[in-house]
């Protein structure tokens, strides 16, 4: 899978030696209370098979608030199951969202078909195929958010994307988009 990565970073200051964030202006406390919105253009190419891809790397402890991804660019599209998010930190993967098996499908969607993280981690990805005007709602309100993150110390934890295609290969474009809380320093950026 190639990554090709567009991004958009707003970095707050740490503190040499605590490593905390401990000045009090306005955009840390901004970050603080309404957290940081991360977001970047990932280029999904390979296939036939199952892809995997470290889209995001983090430390510490986060408050994910909202994580969506919206289709901008298809050039082949016609076969991708088995989507989803998991989280890595070298030696064990846990999953943001069903699958293997049991992912979302994201097969014959359309440009500006959005995807979206609105339940638990038993369940697969929302999808809304651009194809007509949709509505979902989650069974439960907010059931998915927010959750925490917590990095292992001295390695690098990362935020995957999967995607199992029989086309040869799957290319497409999509901008996707983590709203997060950084906890006692936490960090998310690009990988």
């Amino acid at each position: 899978m190639t990554l090709i990565n567009t991004a958009d970073s707003f970095a707050m200051p740490r503190s040499p030696t605590t490593h905390a964030y401990e000045d009090n202006s306005g955009v840390t406390a901004l970050h603080r209370s309404a957290g940081i919105h991360l977001h970047q253009e990932v280029h999904v190419q390979g296939g036939p098979g199952t892809l995997v891809a470290n889209v995001f790397q983090w430390t510490g402890p986060i408050l994910i608030m909202n994580q969506y991804a919206v289709l901008t660019e298809i050039t082949t599209l016609t076969n991708a199951t088995d989507v989803y998010a998991s989280i890595y930190d070298g030696t064990v993967t846990d999953k943001l969202t069903s699958g293997n098996p049991g992912g979302a499908v994201l097969s014959g969607c359309v440009v500006d078909s959005f995807f979206t993280k609105d339940e638990d981690d038993t369940q697969p990805y929302t999808v809304m195929n651009a194809d007509q005007c949709r509505v979902k709602e989650p069974p439960a309100k907010d059931v998915g958010f927010p959750f925490l993150l917590n990095a292992k110390p001295g390695v690098s934890n990362y935020i995957r994307f999967h995607l199992t295609t029989t086309d040869a290969p799957v290319d497409f474009k999509m901008e996707v988009h983590f709203e997060y809380r950084p906890m006692d320093g936490g960090t998310l950026n690009f990988v």
